[in-house]
């Protein structure tokens, strides 16, 4: 269940006791004039009430932790919640509403209650910008989103809010880092932990992992990007991703498509058979192979790689590809075989129609 999820079913749940707005602020010992409060409801959790109390108990007799409590669920839960500007005006007339959101709070932890804790500390963080409450916020979501992961965008607004609030804070850019990393946008992780680390954020031995972590996935995403108009800063960035992921048969297909826009393919079909050796299902590498054999003129070699990626696909390129390696290897029937088969799947394909062009202009009959 995502949080959003979880706070509107907690605020449904609780009990709206209506104030007289004067007179709770008379109760407190202030000047309703010199504060200005509207009619107002207060929520209370309803495991606190009796029966008696649900059917008409005076409110002033409510222990007041239950009303500071009610309030801070609700800042906590729905940042456009209507009485949150009357609480934010209330909550500092009450001796010790922070000390006592706080323990309540840690109470929740102990119960292993960590949602409800979030909550409580999401409606502090709307009074107080202190570095406990936003350390504690964090570590608590953190805590959740570990354990699921729709908590991640909610990690990500809390962050926000913390920057925000407090940028001399170098850990909301920790936890931001960990949450973008987790949803894979590297990019934006690569650019918050080493902002945390600007920021004199601690580089420990954990910090150091995920930060490695980070880099290699954000330059193994900016590498793909780099292949087709960048394949020199394609390579930079994922040879060295080659040696620590040794496994990593896609890898070595990227590394060798790199290889090849620059023209350069012996060393793409080195990095081919390292990836079929790996995982020889990738039928996208299977043709790389027999492109690059074609390149360097080894038509039989190329030959076989594209039956293979053809049989595989049927696709159209594939096919035209394999059109013209046996007509560069002279097996003219061969050819005409396979023109016919690309024209029953595309007759309008631009290549095959140049392909038969050009048979018909040499006299390959």
């Amino acid at each position: 269940m995502s949080f959003n999820t979880f706070a509107k079913e907690k605020l449904s749940q609780l009990l709206f006791l209506e104030i007289d707005g004067d007179g709770f602020v008379k109760s407190l010992g202030k000047d309703p004039k010199e504060v200005n409060i509207n009619e107002v409801y207060i929520p209370i959790d309803p495991k606190h009430l009796s029966q008696d109390v649900k059917s008409g108990y005076k409110l002033e007799s409510l222990p007041i932790n239950y009303l500071v409590e009610g309030m801070f669920f609700a800042l906590g839960g729905d940042k456009n919640f209507k009485f949150n500007k009357e609480y934010k005006k209330l909550i500092p007339l009450i001796e010790d509403a922070i000390p006592c959101v706080k323990k309540i709070v840690a109470d929740k932890v102990k119960e292993e209650n960590m949602v409800e804790a979030f909550m409580l500390l999401k409606g502090l963080s709307e009074i107080s910008d202190e570095t406990e409450v936003y350390e504690n916020l964090l570590l608590i979501c953190e805590s959740l989103r570990e354990r699921n992961k729709a908590y991640n965008e909610t990690q990500l607004e809390i962050c926000d809010k913390c920057k925000a609030n407090r940028s001399d804070l170098a850990l909301p850019y920790l936890y931001s880092a960990i949450a973008y990393n987790d949803i894979g946008q590297y990019d934006k992780a690569y650019v918050d932990i080493n902002e945390y680390l600007a920021k004199g954020g601690e580089r420990n031995e954990i910090v150091e992992v995920l930060y490695n972590e980070i880099k290699d996935s954000a330059d193994y995403e900016e590498g793909k990007e780099d292949l087709i108009e960048e394949p020199e800063d394609a390579l930079k960035r994922l040879l060295p991703l080659a040696d620590k992921f040794q496994d990593n048969a896609i890898l070595r297909y990227y590394i060798a498509t790199a290889y090849r826009r620059l023209g350069n393919f012996e060393k793409a079909v080195y990095y081919l058979n390292e990836c079929l050796s790996i995982d020889d299902s990738i039928v996208e590498a299977v043709n790389e192979m027999g492109i690059n054999y074609a390149s360097l003129g080894i038509y039989d070699e190329a030959i076989k790689y594209l039956r293979k990626a053809f049989e595989s696909t049927r696709d159209i390129e594939v096919c035209t590809n394999l059109i013209v390696c046996y007509l560069n290897a002279g097996k003219i029937e061969e050819a005409k075989q396979h023109l016919d088969i690309a024209k029953a799947i595309n007759k309008d394909d631009e290549i095959v129609k140049e392909i038969e062009t050009f048979m018909k202009n040499n006299n390959i009959k």
